[in-house]
């Protein structure tokens, strides 16, 4: 593929698309291939610089190349505002997309906040209707069922000239007057989830080709676009695992050598902007020299600190505890399990409620379920929170230790 400098002429187009040279739009405002990076950078083909934060993806294989695979969970995509990305006359929204749902509550995220205005936004249901949420009301002004869940499609979005039209597989759909222009704003723009609340409207499946034109595409740019490619798309294999290590890493958050402030092992889950911090910190400590700080000041919001994958065995029961000077809020901590896709499959948190002047010990356990192959732990905050953690622990417990509760249960009556 050729990809060309676009000259921003602030016109009203979205699309996600993919485009080969002989029908190449000259003003592509992003382009998301997947074939440059890795999986924690989305790299912007477009020329101008609009490079995203992939938040918890894995990279996999797509139509041609690479995609991004999304779990359903806490995949998504962070993309720096700038006013080339709000064009206010056309704009055109296009990808190839591979839903496997459940979504998270029923809904996948597309696109939000949608030329920078908050929760303006592009979602996906579990039987395959896109819906759109982009007038002032936010009510849903447009809806087009025909998406195939397990395969790939190829969605296109287009808005200008007083009207609206999604087109899916190379077909126009559904066309309709515009109501009323759409709002801009200058928030981030969020791919892969369509809410604020970590646990709602995360999509499921996998993404390929993502672009945003500052035109409209016609019928005739569309159909050309999916036939050239949809020969060439293979069957999808099963999305990859993570590597995964045998213990929890850098369990009381001494070093950080790969990403300064975040300790080694762990990584950022979720995204607050401004609103959040999290750091290794040296001004409180249970043990050693550092501990983890987490501040957060959003509502309806969360961030976390999440462990790097660890391999467990399905049917065991395993513990994980931290030590929590809470300052605000109520902290929590998270046991996750996953399966061989990558899904979630059991979860179980326990919050600090009380505000302490010293150091508690918080402890959660869970049996891994029997199609788990690997766990995640969290150091969780919701809404507006604040507090230290440190000494965290990841074990199984051991055949003695449970034999050892059960016959203290068994005093007891």
């Amino acid at each position: 593929m050729i990809f060309k400098i676009i000259t921003c002429r602030m016109c009203f187009l979205f699309i996600f698309v993919i485009v080969f040279p002989s029908f190449l739009s000259s003003d592509v405002l992003l382009n998301y291939s997947f074939d440059k990076g890795d999986a924690e950078t989305a790299i912007d083909g477009s020329g101008n610089g609009a490079d995203g934060t992939i938040i918890d993806g894995m990279l996999t294989n797509g139509i041609y190349g690479k995609a991004l695979f999304f779990n359903g969970e806490s995949t998504s995509i962070e993309v720096p505002f700038c006013d080339k990305l709000a064009p206010e006359e056309e704009i055109t929204l296009e990808l190839w997309l591979f839903p496997v749902p459940p979504h998270q509550k029923n809904y996948g995220g597309i696109i939000n906040n949608f030329c920078g205005a908050e929760m303006r936004r592009i979602s996906l249901d579990n039987h395959g209707e896109i819906l759109a949420q982009l007038n002032n009301d936010r009510n849903y002004n447009f809806r087009s069922a025909g998406v195939k869940n397990n395969q790939w499609n190829h969605i296109v979005y287009t808005r200008g000239g007083g009207k609206e039209t999604f087109y899916i597989n190379g077909k126009k759909l559904k066309e309709a007057a515009l109501t009323e222009s759409i709002s801009i704003g200058r928030k981030n723009i969020i791919i892969g989830w369509s809410y604020t609340a970590p646990d709602t409207y995360h999509f499921s499946g996998m993404m390929d080709e993502i672009k945003i034109h500052s035109q409209i595409l016609d019928d005739v740019q569309i159909s050309k676009i999916f036939t050239a490619l949809s020969s060439k798309i293979v069957a999808a294999p099963p999305p990859p695992l993570p590597e995964m290590s045998a213990a929890l890493q850098n369990k009381s958050f001494e070093t950080d050598k790969n990403k300064p402030g975040i300790p080694d092992g762990w990584r950022i889950w979720g995204s607050a902007g401004d609103n959040a911090k999290v750091q290794i910190s040296s001004e409180e400590s249970k043990t050693g020299s550092h501990s983890v700080y987490i501040k957060h000041n959003r509502l309806k919001a969360a961030i976390g600190l999440e462990s790097e994958p660890i391999k467990i065995t399905p049917g065991r029961v395993y513990v994980f505890s931290a030590y929590i000077l809470n300052k605000q809020g109520g902290p929590n901590l998270y046991l996750q399990y996953y399966n061989h896709e990558n899904k979630r499959i059991g979860v179980k948190a326990e919050e600090i409620k009380t505000i302490n002047s010293s150091w508690s010990k918080c402890i959660v356990e869970l049996t891994a379920p029997e199609e788990s192959v690997y766990a995640r732990v969290m150091l969780y905050m919701p809404n507006i929170a604040e507090a230290f953690f440190d000494d965290t622990e990841f074990y199984e417990k051991t055949a003695e230790m449970l034999q050892k509760e059960a016959d203290e249960k068994k005093k007891k009556y």
